[in-house]
């Protein structure tokens, strides 16, 4: 006698949502396949197990597996490793979880026939049937193996294992002898079978036919105008790109070239037996092992789309349409379709990858063409900034022409021929070159390396470093007060003017190539520049001259050094001949050996053209060697003083501050230096 199923009442739809907290015990493992099973078990986790002992228990368990007795032997397994290798589940860890869970649930509940008035003679009756078959195909044991053999999919159908609500019905031979079996099914009715609708078969074929058909050549057309337009596109790419640029989007092209080739075997050859080569290029890559290869992977060995295995011509389409005429019932119909659909999607897919490819390259090319554009202009603005930069101010192109040119003598000249310290003159000093240099060559280099460093970041520009007494100046001082020994108007130290030793120290300077500009002696003060390497163009002028001409002009006072430096640096060759008719400009080129002059105030103009470095010494001036230098140093002062007042900047003021003090220690030095002359009285600073 068969077994009767249970009829169930009602039948409820829940919803719930569901907060709970605990521990939970959880017994991880891993399917492995032989590989990597002899991988972990020399692990500290796997047990550091030689590689004889894991092989012996990789064995054992191939032999439970082989010998059916994996159940028996609590042996777990599956063909889902590498190329449908074994896998052996294998236990990892051991977990205590303390766990919080918020978790919406939705369940169908099922009721059977309520016994109203129930005693406890009928719960006791019933009983036996709650307990019985819920551990019929429901253990560990049973349900463990099926999990790991069908993974994710074990819930997705009945495979066996999974409880059937209607097996916890009793069968008919569990019922007690004085029940009737129709008693049981008292109350049922049969549900009659839903009528069966009677379908016009010839008409829904034929307008399913006509459909597709309609659909097909719709489908077909455009696949072929999309894949003559994307050719004579990738041509004009091609002839409009140079080799650089396809070098650099190689991957790009070559994965269009690949699907306009699919494309044209698919839509337009309709050679099947291509279409197979075309699937086998791609199927050796993808079946490869997931490890990174050795060699690289030539371009173009990437498949066109993701369904390229399921790819076919287009000429199947109408093949898959003809099979309408076979159809008997809707469901055939509907099966025609549903393959319809399936040869149409890796075709769908070819042609979106093919546009998206084509966008993406349009798009890169436009992205160099900017690039390129902006690079362009960049250098463009760059050239025209070098242009501009290397057109010399006019100072130093019309005003080098027509100026005077400095006075040159010989060491041996200096004494005999009466030098006047009121104007520039150069001596000859490359006797004197090797020496100083080599005193000063620690101090000396060091402040050459610093200076390259600047100048890699800072191009064009100057720089100076006072030089030690232990450094070696010195030797420098010996060698200017032989050359000026028969000369009784200068002096090189300010024995008796503390404030002023600090600004008579020897320096190094350094000029980069480039350096164009106008500057004049800190303090004003008179100096010596000796050239140790490098040449350098001058354009000097007196600065009252300067500033008598600015005026003028209509420039007002006070007129600072800078700003005389920037008005002659700015004039024009119309201006720079006014200016000489009415002042004297000197100029002349210095070489290593050259040794300059510079008097009180004069502003110096340098063109630098070679890098250059030399060493500065200031120097005293009588007043008796210059009538007019007292009076010129009495209104560099009084501007001075001028120009502080009106200052608001702290650096300013500090700079200015310390130029007065120098100014006033200066008028005392020369007083004291010339023989017979009383220093006039000096306020403090």
């Amino acid at each position: 006698m068969g077994r009767r199923r249970g009829k169930w009442c009602l039948i409820k739809y829940i919803e719930r949502v569901k907060a709970a907290s605990g521990l939970v015990r959880d017994c991880e493992g891993e399917m492995m396949w032989e590989k990597l099973w002899m991988e972990f078990s020399q692990t500290a986790r796997g047990g550091k197990l030689t590689e004889e002992a894991a092989q012996s228990q990789w064995n054992s368990w191939v032999a439970a597996v082989n010998n059916k007795t994996a159940k028996a032997s609590n042996v777990m397994f599956d063909y889902d490793g590498p190329q449908g290798k074994l896998r052996i589940w294998v236990k990892t860890a051991d977990k205590l979880i303390y766990r919080s869970s918020y978790m919406k649930e939705k369940e169908i509940y099922c009721e059977g026939e309520t016994t109203k008035k129930a005693t406890e003679e009928d719960i006791d009756k019933l009983r036996p049937e709650l307990l019985q078959n819920h551990g019929a195909n429901m253990s560990f044991d049973e349900i463990a193996p099926v999990l790991a053999q069908s993974g994710k999919d074990a819930f997705a159908s009945n495979d066996g294992f999974m409880l059937d609500i209607l097996d916890l019905q009793p069968d008919m031979q569990d019922m007690g002898e004085d029940e009737e079996p129709e008693a049981a099914a008292e109350g049922e009715k049969k549900e009659p079978d839903a009528p069966k609708v009677w379908v016009e078969r010839d008409r829904v074929v034929s307008a399913s036919l006509r459909a597709a058909k309609s659909q097909n050549a719709v489908f077909v057309t455009k696949g072929l105008e999309q894949l003559q337009k994307q050719e004579q596109a990738e041509k004009e790419i091609l002839a409009e790109m140079g080799e650089k640029q396809q070098e650099h989007m190689a991957g790009e092209l070559k994965m269009w070239r690949v699907r306009l080739e699919a494309m044209a075997i698919c839509f337009r050859d309709k050679d099947a037996e291509a279409l197979k080569r075309f699937i086998a290029r791609f199927t050796s890559v993808e079946a490869a092992d997931a490890s990174m290869p050795d060699q690289p992977v030539r371009m173009g060995a990437c498949p066109p789309c993701e369904l390229y295995a399921k790819l076919k011509t287009v000429d199947a389409l109408e093949e898959c349409a003809g099979k309408y005429q076979n159809a008997t019932t809707p469901q055939h119909v509907k099966d025609v379709s549903s393959m319809l659909n399936d040869y149409k999607a890796p075709l769908q897919q070819l042609l979106q990858g093919a546009t998206r490819a084509e966008r993406s390259i349009k798009a890169a090319r436009e992205q160099m063409k900017r690039a390129s554009a902006k690079q362009a202009a960049q250098e463009n603005k760059k050239g025209q900034t070098g242009a501009k930069s290397s057109e010399s101010p006019a100072l130093f192109d019309q005003g080098v022409a027509a100026a005077k040119q400095i006075r040159i003598l010989e060491p041996a000249e200096v004494g005999s021929a009466q030098v006047d310290f009121q104007v520039l003159f150069i001596v000859k000093a490359t006797s004197i070159v090797k020496d100083v240099s080599g005193s000063v060559a620690s101090e000396h280099d060091g402040f050459k390396a610093t200076f390259n460093i600047g100048r890699a970041s800072s191009k064009g520009m100057r720089a100076s470093k006072q030089i030690p007494e232990t450094g070696g100046g010195d030797v420098f001082e010996k060698k200017v007060q032989e050359i000026f020994k028969d000369s009784n108007k200068l002096q090189l130290q300010a024995d008796q003017c503390e404030g002023l030793k600090k600004h008579m120290m020897t320096s190094s300077f350094g000029i980069d190539v480039g350096y164009d500009k106008v500057s004049c002696e800190p303090a004003c003060m008179s100096a010596l520049r000796l050239t140790l390497e490098g040449t350098r163009t001058v354009v000097m002028t007196d600065w009252l001259q300067l500033v008598g001409f600015m005026q003028r002009q209509g420039v007002a006072a006070p007129i600072p050094p800078v700003r005389q430096a920037a008005f002659l640096r700015s004039m024009s060759p119309e201006m720079l001949k006014q200016y000489m008719d009415e002042a004297s400009l000197w100029t002349s080129t210095l070489n290593a050996g050259d040794m300059i002059y510079v008097p009180f105030g004069f502003l110096t103009g340098e063109l630098c053209t070679v890098l250059t470095f030399g060493l500065r010494m200031p120097v005293i001036v009588k007043a008796s060697a210059d009538p007019n230098l007292m009076g010129s140093i009495d209104k560099k002062l009084t501007e001075a003083e001028q120009t502080l007042a009106g200052a608001k900047e702290d650096a300013v003021k500090a700079r200015l501050t310390t130029e007065v003090s120098v100014l006033k220690e200066l008028k005392k030095a020369m007083c004291v230096a010339d023989a017979g002359a009383a220093p006039p009285p000096v306020a403090a600073p």
